[in-house]
């Protein structure tokens, strides 16, 4: 996952972290994300995916 995180910064590509809250954190994950997505179950994260593509579509 980290070669594709790097690969993917270095283009200025947006990266979206998708973290469940509890699970462990990557420092280099995170540190290279454009978003940052904690959720807590599969609803909650659709929601929040949704919301996050169309602001980020609105900078195309």
């Amino acid at each position: 996952m980290g070669i594709e995180i790097g690969y993917a910064y270095s283009k200025k590509k947006p990266i979206i972290y998708l973290r469940r809250k509890g699970a462990a954190y990557s420092t280099t994950a995170a540190g290279c994300s454009s978003h940052i997505i904690g959720y807590e179950n599969i609803i909650d994260l659709a929601e929040k995916i949704e919301f996050t593509l169309k602001e980020e579509l609105k900078f195309q």
